[in-house]
């Protein structure tokens, strides 16, 4: 949050400084320990200084959507900076607000290849999924010395970017992941999926969504013989 702030604070020449400076936070209150300690710390450097810099948030209370964030931090004539949001779709919808507004938009985690076309205003800090993707396949090479592999990803914007170029990258070493792979083999294979995870957090694809089947942990045993057969019992695709 520092270094953030820090960049924020650089980029605040774009705009007549204040006395008061503010930086917007999309997606934390200022009741968060990280913001709070970094608050301190920005009063504690910036002690004597004639800009203060304040680490604002949403107004608390109000129900907002990502535009409605930006337009509200745009609209403040105080504000040199934003941080936020989260999301790398919630950033691609708001990009051109902030860029018109003159407002730097700094982007924490966000990791869609598209966000560094997003202009001069935007800055994406994370590795993009191409760079992430290389990392995971990297780590599987030195680590997982088998062939096939079994991948679950999250059913969200990042979770879909994460996980293709994932498999691309897997692919270029000549690793498969096995529900693809066999299906290859098997058009007619049935998959059943388990995980700790909740259903709605666990992406199938939609070539394998229906002959398919989801059972959460834990399970007992005939728990699992019964879905097995629910499965097998399943009208087959034509």
């Amino acid at each position: 949050m520092l270094v953030l702030a820090t960049i924020a604070w650089a980029a605040g020449d774009c705009k007549q400084r204040p006395r008061l400076a503010e930086i917007g936070l999309t997606s934390v209150g200022l009741d968060e320990p990280l913001v709070r300690v970094a608050q301190e710390t920005l009063d504690s450097l910036g002690r004597g200084s004639a800009l203060r810099l304040v680490l604002l948030p949403v107004p608390s209370g109000e129900v907002m959507t990502e535009v409605s964030r930006a337009a509200y931090f745009v609209a403040r004539s105080r504000v040199i900076g934003v941080t936020g949001p989260t999301s790398s779709q919630a950033a691609m919808e708001t990009a051109s607000i902030y860029a018109d507004g003159a407002v730097p938009h700094i982007i924490t985690t966000g990791t869609n290849r598209r966000l560094a076309a997003l202009g001069p205003w935007t800055f994406a800090l994370a590795p993009d999924d191409s760079m992430e993707a290389a990392f995971i396949a990297s780590f599987v090479r030195s680590r997982l010395p088998t062939g096939r592999l079994v991948m679950v990803q999250a059913t969200d914007l990042y979770g879909w970017g994460i996980g293709d170029a994932t498999a691309s990258a897997l692919e270029r070493q000549g690793r498969a992941l096995v529900a693809h792979a066999l299906r290859l083999e098997r058009p007619d294979l049935r998959v059943l999926f388990t995980s700790g995870y909740a259903e709605q957090s666990v992406a199938f694809g939609d070539d394998l969504a229906a002959d398919s089947s989801f059972l959460p942990k834990p399970f007992t045993g005939p728990v699992l013989a019964r879905r097995v057969r629910e499965l097998l019992d399943r009208p087959r695709r034509t």
